[in-house]
């Protein structure tokens, strides 16, 4: 009896022990939060403005970079080829050099129509960042990214535009109402070299005939002869049966052989119409019309 009171009370001893001893710890402290940095946010480079020529001289640091940058200058159709990549046509951009901007086809902001298989400088159409439309030679500002390419030395360097805004005047599409005699008018304000250098649209009112001596149709784009009361002169209008084009001629062409559609697509009155394009000097100094849009006359 006397051992199982000792070993009772010895084992009673020892669990007041453990007690003792758990309440005598102190107690597991509570995680302390620790304070997150706060993110450091990289502001997005702005575009670069810069020359042609500084783009050329860096295009592949700019490249590797991914720097965005802006240029300004003429845009012009390629006169042979187009070269780009799928869904973006490449365009000359120049200023006292060339690069090639590229613009991607559609038909919203910032894209180009796409082209036929024949090509002009007619069927140049890009629409700017406003919606305002762009046509060849006009002066341009474009956004975009350089692309260094070093498998090409004709394309070293070519730019993808994300934006182009027209610095033309808003009224450069907007046709004047001018004749054969105040083209060739050095005097006026509008003669045939200023109009050549501003782009600015004209509008001439008579008729077409054929010459026997200068018209004739090649490649795929035709000169025959306009008149009005006060002079005449060439004309070019892109050969074949859609809108602002007229029919092929024969070898030795008449004026029976001259068909021409207006914009909507229909034959028009020889001897009474309007031609709407830009004009320039020819190699002769004697001032021509490029055709960009016929109207039948009033």
């Amino acid at each position: 009896m006397r051992s199982y009171r000792n070993r009772y009370f010895f084992g009673l001893l020892l669990m007041m022990s453990l007690v003792l001893i758990c309440a005598c710890q102190p107690p597991t402290p509570r995680p302390t939060a620790t304070a997150q940095p706060t993110p450091t946010i990289t502001p997005t480079p702005a575009p670069q403005p810069m020359e042609i020529e500084e783009l050329l001289q860096n295009c592949a640091s700019l490249d590797e970079q991914d720097v965005t940058v802006i240029l300004t200058g003429k845009v012009f159709l390629p006169p042979e080829s187009v070269y780009g990549y799928e869904g973006w046509y490449g365009m000359n951009l120049i200023t006292g050099t060339r690069v090639n901007a590229l613009f991607q086809v559609g038909t919203g902001a910032n894209t180009m129509n796409d082209l036929p298989h024949y090509f002009f400088e007619q069927d140049l159409v890009i629409r700017a960042d406003d919606g305002r439309i762009i046509r060849h030679g006009h002066q341009v500002r474009v956004t975009g990214r350089p692309r260094y390419r070093a498998d090409s030395e004709n394309r070293r360097c070519e730019i993808f535009v994300d934006r182009v805004d027209s610095l033309m005047p808003e009224d450069v599409l907007q046709p004047l109402d001018l004749t054969v005699e105040e083209l060739n008018d050095d005097d006026t304000v509008n003669d045939c070299s200023d109009l050549e250098f501003s782009r600015q649209f004209v509008r001439l009112s008579g008729e077409l005939r054929i010459d026997e001596f200068t018209s004739l149709c090649q490649l795929k784009n035709c000169k025959v002869t306009f008149e009005d009361p006060t002079g005449s002169a060439d004309v070019m209008i892109l050969e074949g049966e859609g809108p602002n084009h007229m029919a092929a001629l024969p070898e030795t062409p008449t004026n029976q052989d001259l068909q021409v559609r207006d914009q909507n697509g229909d034959l028009v009155d020889n001897a009474n119409l309007s031609l709407i394009g830009v004009v320039s000097l020819s190699d002769k100094y004697e001032c021509e019309m490029t055709v960009y849009e016929i109207e039948k006359g009033k």
